[in-house]
């Protein structure tokens, strides 16, 4: 390979890195001030370490080995309170993105404008959710196998234990290793590196053996359409780095477009090898390479689903974009120093990249679920329900050293959820949830459970919080919920009378009159002198109770 660049100043690497910093926090300033989990972070990472301790560290998800991810999670819950493990996954992820912002500016790398390829690893036009987020992180050190590749031979016993070391960290989190398990073997033979050649054979194997078992599965009759491969293809490639997220993900909708924004991102590949200068053009082809890789492993991952479009397109996959949206822009940055039009060329493709990152440079803040306050009913060992971004929940069922501590603990948490309300319910029901919600206290029961609550005397209006939620199965856009308050005399052969529901269909209620879901207050005004009971219920709109695609929650029923 070329001498390549000079190296850079430490003063200078450090001023990098403190602008790396700065535009981190530009982009997601809600993980410093407020940091939550968010996707697997809560919902795999944290709860396996929990509920399972050590056996976590070797638990496939998803078909591979998150390695990363699990020491961490074991790491900050043997040495930090609950209500700080959220931050110290931050730090965790904010940690991985600096040093790959520094080995992009290490001596080692033989491309120029190294500070340039750096900074990309924090202007890359995609949406904020991938940064500091210990769920992506496997994308990230991906990254760093790439710039691995292309390194140097290593000429110090330090750097050849820095190698080996991210490898095996990157190699048991994620399947990258077994995607660039090829070009590893191929480079390492070139320089008889044979121990990095062992290690990528064994760590391929680990991964593949996971697997093998789960995403590599026969097609079935619902193959993902050859329209939705180019909508893809074209809108995670030039429809984003042209346009930027919010208007590429909109037009590439349209079939004319979804094809022409293919074709573009084949010109934007071919165009990114030919601006190359010619003694940098065998990495910048090594490093496109690595970025069509995880452009076809995540289309033939996805070949069966019917939801590919939404899967690839939506939110969840703006990881997908990730590596091959960086390597396109290392390819460019790199251009820039030929001479001619090529040059021309990649400094105008550059700023047209900076520009599309505008067009989503800061990403909305995760809403506030109060993790510090919710993380106590764990501390406490209270069955609860935690919910975090984006549509997760952290289910936590302790277990019991006796069934007068199973009672004592659900007896807590009616007291949480319900006060000092005297309680029963139809059937018997021993399995209260506590679910923490918009800074109430909510109970969580069956559908097919009625909530019964004596009337107290000289009670003129009764009122009661409830919410729905996703029961974890598939449901139809109009499903919900009917939340009832029925009048139960106690004279059984006198009828029960309904004096009030509210009905909440959560998705029409989002989509049609752009109410979130969230606490509601149903009421109902009691005749003089009624005795008897009020029974609380939440029945399905669709089906029987037992089938229900939503769960009822309850807080805080109040008599005047």
């Amino acid at each position: 390979m070329n001498p390549g660049p000079a190296c850079i100043s430490p003063n200078r690497k450090l001023a990098v890195l403190i602008l790396a910093l700065f535009i981190l926090f530009l982009r997601c300033d809600d993980l410093f001030f407020n940091p939550q989990f968010r996707a697997e972070d809560g919902g795999k990472f944290f709860m396996d370490a929990l509920n399972l301790g050590d056996r976590a560290l070797t638990q496939p998800y998803m078909g591979y080995h998150h390695g990363v991810p699990r020491v961490v999670a074991a790491l900050a819950l043997e040495y930090l309170p609950l209500r700080h493990i959220p931050a110290a996954f931050n730090l965790a992820a904010l940690l991985v993105h600096l040093y790959l912002v520094g080995l992009a500016m290490s001596r080692r790398n033989p491309l120029p404008h190294r500070i340039g390829l750096a900074l990309a690893l924090v202007l890359l036009p995609t949406s904020g959710t991938a940064f500091l987020h210990l769920t992506d992180i496997q994308t990230w050190l991906a990254l760093g196998l790439v710039l691995q590749l292309i390194a140097r031979p290593p000429t110090r016993w330090f750097e050849r234990v820095q190698d080996v070391v991210y490898l095996i960290a990157a190699g048991t989190t994620g399947p990258f290793i077994l995607l660039f398990a090829p070009l590893f073997i191929f480079i390492g033979l070139r320089r008889r590196d044979w121990p990095t050649v062992v290690i990528v054979i064994a760590l391929s194997i680990v991964q593949g053996v996971a697997l093998a078992g789960t995403r590599i599965t026969p097609v079935t009759a619902t193959q993902t359409a050859p329209l939705v491969w180019a909508q893809f293809f074209g809108g995670r490639t030039a429809g984003l780095l042209l346009l930027g997220v919010p208007l590429s993900a909109e037009l590439v909708r349209v079939a004319v477009v979804g094809w022409a924004m293919a074709g573009a991102s084949v010109l934007i590949y071919v165009a990114a090898l030919t601006v190359a200068p010619r003694a940098h053009r065998a990495c910048i082809a090594l490093v496109l390479l690595a970025g069509l890789i995880v452009i076809t492993s995540t289309a033939f991952a996805h070949r069966s689903q019917a939801t590919s479009f939404e899967n690839l397109m939506g939110e969840p996959g703006n990881r997908y974009a990730i590596i091959p949206a960086i390597t396109i822009m290392w390819a460019f940055i790199v251009g820039a120093s030929s001479p001619g039009w090529r040059g021309r060329l990649s400094k105008l493709t550059v700023v047209t990249i900076l520009l599309a990152a505008a067009t989503n440079f800061r990403k909305e803040p995760i809403p506030d679920f109060e993790w510090a306050r919710c993380s106590s009913f764990i501390e406490r060992g209270l069955p609860t329900d935690i919910p975090t971004e984006p549509y997760w929940r952290l289910s936590f069922r302790p277990n019991y050293a006796s069934p007068f501590e199973r009672l004592a603990k659900y007896r807590e948490v009616l007291d949480l959820t319900f006060g000092k309300a005297v309680v029963d319910f139809e059937p018997m029901y021993f399995g209260p949830v506590l679910v923490p919600l918009d800074g109430s206290n909510l109970l969580a029961v069956d559908a097919t459970v009625r909530i019964r609550l004596p009337i107290p005397p000289a009670a003129r209006r009764f009122r009661v919080d409830v919410a729905a939620r996703d029961s974890g199965t598939p449901h139809a856009r109009d499903s919900g919920l009917v939340f009832r308050i029925t009048w139960q005399p106690d004279d059984a052969s006198r009828p029960e009378w309904v004096l009030n529901l509210l009905t909440i269909r959560p998705l029409i209620d989002l989509l049609d009159e752009g109410l979130k879901p969230g606490v509601r207050r149903i009421e109902a005004e009691l005749p003089p002198d009624l005795t008897g009971h009020l029974v609380l219920s939440a029945t399905p709109t669709h089906g029987l109770p037992e089938q229900s695609d939503w769960q009822g929650l309850w807080s805080m029923p109040r008599f005047e």
